[in-house]
């Protein structure tokens, strides 16, 4: 066998990408195994119809790709495409992304001009994304509990935040005005800092930082000279221009501080303008809350900060559920037609979390808070495509401790397919999850998956160690 051929063997036993059903799954998916049974399609070409000094591979990065092309970036930022029909390839499950390492065996000579490469390959093999890698081998140390502690969002505590880091293995904490007043910004970065520095995965700090009648760090003026404004009174001020600057500059004094994530913005479509969501939403208007999610989560990716849509599947007429149990009877139809739609757009555009609000939406399920519901979360994940990390609202809102205890609560909340809990009550709450891990209530799998997104979240924001 070519010497050359050994490395790309070596490489295919390595998992690697089936790429003809790219076109049925579309990026960052999960391909299944199509019939290939024959080998014998395209421009498939047996090493022995050409001479093997004429074979070659390229090494690179996968910067794109289609149902019928790859196209290949090498060190020295030249770009190939080459045809896919037909070519040798195995298959892995673990998902293609741009940014994969790629080898392309072909044969024939390469024309810098050329759209497709007019040459014969014989394979292509495209290896595991850096971020997939990291994933696999920091999960494959790690204990349950930690894991589970990755799944929480905890309100930061008053003192001791970075030991309880460190303790309970938390994968990120939520910080409120308390956390905030009376600091200088150097203050507020140390403390950041320190908890940063405490996490063996490094740590998801967030904050509410929406504008208007939510804000914890602006209406400080140690950290700016007034508060945000409501994204609604900033539109009506500048329109878009107005917007795009708004979020913009929220995100880097944010990431200045040391927040990488912004539980905002709000993508709830209110009825009226006496509905308890109003002041915070952006407009009663569906497609207009749309527009706002698309253009504010690129900017706020952008600038080093993942935004949060929030609170789905959305609130609408519903009451706060801050104070207790909020029932929705409206019917799935008004979800297609006006809450979802801003939520697909945010996804669309990038979105890294959304939130779950505690509503009981009884068209999706009659007995439970959406944040507790399997079935709103599976239609999150599979009816609306979102890949990222679900999270719940604060669970000891009194629309859960209403429903239930702390320890159920978060048991509940991992049953329901959330990758992450926003919590007050971790110190009781992880114990229980791991509690229920061990006899058996939740299977170690879902702990696993989703400690799998948030750890590839964490990466691809650069903040994984």
């Amino acid at each position: 066998m070519n010497n050359k051929y050994l490395r790309l063997f070596a490489l295919l036993l390595c998992p690697v990408i089936l790429l003809s059903c790219m076109s049925s799954c579309g990026k960052d998916s999960d391909p299944e195994t199509p019939d290939n049974s024959s080998g014998q399609n395209g421009n498939n070409v047996s090493s022995d119809e050409h001479d093997p000094s004429t074979f070659f591979e390229m090494d690179g990065v996968l910067v794109d790709f289609t149902d019928s092309t790859v196209t290949v970036q090498i060190p020295n930022g030249d770009k190939y495409t080459f045809s896919t029909e037909g070519v040798e390839v195995s298959k892995d499950r673990s998902g293609i992304k741009t940014g994969c390492p790629i080898i392309v065996g072909y044969y024939g000579a390469l024309d810098d001009f050329a759209e497709v490469q007019n040459v014969d390959v014989s394979i292509i093999a495209i290896g595991k994304h850096p971020s997939l890698t990291y994933v696999e081998e920091k999960m494959a140390n790690m204990s349950l509990e930690e894991k589970v502690g990755q799944m929480f969002f905890a309100r930061c505590p008053g003192g001791n935040a970075a030991a309880d880091v460190k303790s309970y293995h938390l994968g990120g904490y939520i910080l409120f005005a308390s956390n905030v007043k009376d600091k200088t910004k150097d203050q507020l970065k140390s403390e950041i800092s320190a908890c940063q520095k405490a996490s063996d995965t490094g740590m998801f700090i967030g904050v509410d930082e929406e504008g208007g009648t939510v804000v914890r760090v602006s209406k400080y003026s140690a950290f700016r000279s007034k508060p945000f404004a409501s994204p609604r009174d900033v539109f009506a001020s500048g329109g878009w221009d107005l917007i795009k600057s708004d979020a913009k500059e929220k995100a880097k004094l944010l990431s200045s501080l040391g927040f990488n994530v912004n539980f905002a913005p709000v993508c709830d479509v209110p009825s009226s303008s006496d509905d308890f969501i109003y002041k915070r939403a952006f407009s009663t208007d569906p497609k207009e809350c749309a527009k706002f999610a698309e253009t504010v989560i690129p900017i706020t990716n952008q600038n080093g900060v993942a935004g949060c849509l929030k609170h789905f599947p959305g609130y609408g007429n519903n009451v706060d559920t801050h104070t207790g149990i909020a029932y929705d009877e409206r019917g799935f139809e008004t979800f297609e037609k006006r809450d979802f739609i801003p939520f697909i757009s945010g996804i669309n555009a990038g979105a890294k979390f959304i939130m779950v609000s505690h509503n009981i939406v009884k068209c999706m399920d009659e007995k439970r808070p959406a944040s507790l519901s399997p079935e709103v979360h599976n239609i999150l994940r599979s009816d609306l495509g979102f890949e990222g990390i679900m999270i719940t609202d604060d669970i000891s809102m009194q629309g859960i401790t209403d429903f239930t205890d702390n320890a159920d609560a978060a048991v509940l909340a991992v049953l329901a397919g959330n990758d992450m809990l926003c919590c007050t009550d971790y110190k009781e709450q992880i114990p229980a999850v791991i509690k229920a891990v061990k006899d058996g209530t939740i299977d170690e799998e879902l702990i696993d998956s989703a400690v799998k997104r948030i750890l590839l979240i964490k990466y691809e924001m650069g903040i994984a160690k």
